[in-house]
């Protein structure tokens, strides 16, 4: 017997664990209830991450509809009906995989599955990075007997490789970690009304730059609001020697390498499936749209966190446009290196931008039911061409 729950639509991260019952876990640093049916309702335009964390500022109409959608949990605490004994595909990943913000039937797995012919249980869970991945598929990948590991790695996770492998060996808690930074909530100011809004004023809060102009630009022959999340560019101005010397790097790759020994003892494929963020197929189309001075600036507040506020506005520009997409092409380097099957999702997402089609909510880093199509099929495609 499922229990069933009322969810609002999605906030801060903190308060999402609260209300969607994550409970703490040795071993994974935290898990979905088990046995659960949860009701959620998205709203592309006051739910967006860009809104959520007061990047946006004030938010504009995105044309895109509410969703109202269920996540159901087996046994074992992931997205599915029952757990099998069997399955020929198991899916490790992350929000991206599980069905984030889209129904179940939409989400790129479900899709996946008629596509191929195949049995799939789906293991992504949210907020999970690689090295935890790792430890689902030990527990509950392999013991499936799969034919098959698809592994989602949505940009470059090297951030929560960190926080998790800092809960591993100091034993801080990990979900206590993935909270939004203390920007300013437009939204959330304006729930709480006028003396709320006027007390923060007086106490002098920090507020970070918000969303340059313009907010609209036209892609592909449509008009529409601009996805850009200043808390990304950072990773995509990194150079390649300065990523493949980060602790998230090492941690990534070694896990990949430990994953692969497992698979190729039980006889099972094993795939990375990368699904950027939004931000590399944006920028070609918006960087030159912007004064550079004034991303700079916006972007600022990230690239201190990181330690990489010693460059110009010209210098970021620069590195901005030579590394956009230096973790995929790292990724793929690893992996053929490594002879492990790699899918670069970016290709297939880019071309439904160029023809005016969103694969991504306007507000939100979050697939959209054609972003899922788009990745399902491309999916597809590469496991008909390599039987």
């Amino acid at each position: 017997m499922k229990r069933k729950f009322q969810c609002p639509g999605e906030r801060f991260p903190e308060r999402i664990f609260k209300w969607c019952g994550f409970a703490e876990d040795k071993k994974l640093g935290f898990r979905m209830p088990p046995n659960t049916v949860r009701c959620h309702k998205f709203d592309p335009i006051e739910d967006g991450i860009l809104v959520m964390d007061g990047q946006l500022g004030k938010a504009i109409p995105t044309g895109e509809d509410a969703v109202d959608y269920e996540l159901q949990t087996d046994a074992d605490g992931f997205g599915n009906d029952f757990v099998p004994k069997s399955a020929d595909i198991i899916v490790l990943g992350n929000s991206v995989s599980v069905s984030a913000n889209v129904k179940r039937e939409d989400a790129w797995p479900s899709l996946l599955k008629p596509l191929v012919g195949q049995s799939l249980y789906n293991a992504a869970h949210n907020a999970y990075c690689v090295t935890q991945g790792l430890l689902v598929l030990e527990e509950y990948g392999i013991p499936k007997h799969p034919k098959i590991v698809l592994w989602e790695v949505y940009g470059d996770e090297l951030d929560l490789a960190e926080r998790f492998y800092d809960f591993q060996t100091n034993g801080n808690p990990y979900y206590g970690t993935l909270q939004a930074p203390e920007n300013p909530v437009p939204q959330e100011q304006r729930r709480v009304g006028f003396l709320a809004s006027l007390i923060e004023k007086l106490k002098g809060s920090k507020r970070y730059p918000v969303y340059p102009s313009p907010k609209r630009l036209t892609i592909g022959g449509v008009e529409k609001p601009i996805l850009l999340n200043r808390w990304a560019f950072p990773t995509h101005a990194r150079s390649k020697e300065d990523t493949e010397r980060t602790l998230g790097w090492n941690l990534i790759t070694e896990a990949f390498l430990k994953g692969k020994q497992m698979c190729d003892n039980a006889g099972t494929r094993m795939i990375v499936v990368h699904v950027p963020d939004p931000l590399p197929l944006f920028v070609p189309y918006t960087i030159d749209k912007y004064d550079k001075n004034k991303i700079f600036e916006y972007v600022k507040p990230a690239l201190k966190a990181m330690n990489m506020l010693d460059q110009t506005p010209d210098t970021f520009i620069e590195n901005l446009r030579r590394n956009l997409y230096v973790i995929e092409h790292l990724l793929e380097d690893f992996c053929g290196g490594h002879n492990i099957e790699f899918i670069n999702t970016r290709p297939a997402l880019q071309a439904t931008l160029s023809t005016g089609q969103r694969p991504f909510y306007c507000y939100d880093l979050h697939l959209t039911p054609l972003g899922n199509r788009v990745v399902a099929k491309a999916v597809a495609e590469y496991l008909k061409s390599h039987p």
